[in-house]
């Protein structure tokens, strides 16, 4: 099963304290691996010398740093990426409407812009080939639908969890009832 586009829900039973209560939007899935980015996560980004730091990587001092929240995608280390709904900067597509990007110049454009919602995020959660298949046999994860509103959710980190899974238990009752 191609999980591109799918939710993952922390399970209650995830014992990885890095990952208990997450939601990850996966961005790609394939025989080599997965990657996703924990959409709950954010930190103020104001004062972290190591996200200045992304920043300044990533732009240079061509943009000044201006983000108060920045998201932390998972512990896996890379330059920022964006979540945006401008398909001119896409270069992939996660969910209708909504895009994922690494490209410096992309990055710029849409932040500078600021017209279009964009999330940006230090760091990805990584798979290696069958890891994450492992772990949803385990049952460390649930599988739900990803749509545009759940990757731009304003509301509180804590209650995206709680609606993720409110919903995905929601969807399982109708299955089960034949609703």
């Amino acid at each position: 099963m191609d999980l591109k586009g799918k939710l993952l829900i922390a399970t209650p039973s995830l014992i990885d304290a890095q990952f208990a209560k997450t939601v990850i939007a996966i961005v790609h899935h394939g025989d080599d691996g997965a990657t996703g980015l924990v959409l709950n996560t954010p930190v103020d980004a104001r004062d972290r010398p190591d996200m200045k730091a992304a920043w300044t990587n990533a732009f240079g001092k061509q943009v000044e740093y201006k983000m108060e929240r920045l998201y932390i995608g998972g512990p896996v280390p890379c330059g920022l990426m964006l979540i945006h709904s401008d398909v001119r900067f896409s270069e992939n597509e996660i969910v209708p409407g909504t895009y994922v990007t690494q490209d410096r110049k992309s990055l710029s454009e849409i932040i500078l812009r600021g017209d279009v919602p964009y999330r940006c995020f230090a760091g990805y959660s990584g798979w290696t080939g069958g890891q994450l298949e492992s772990e949803l046999d385990r049952g460390s994860w649930y599988i739900h639908d990803n749509s545009y509103d759940a990757m731009f959710y304003n509301g509180e980190p804590t209650e995206f969890w709680k609606c993720q899974m409110g919903q995905w238990a929601g969807g399982l009752l109708k299955r089960a009832l034949n609703l």
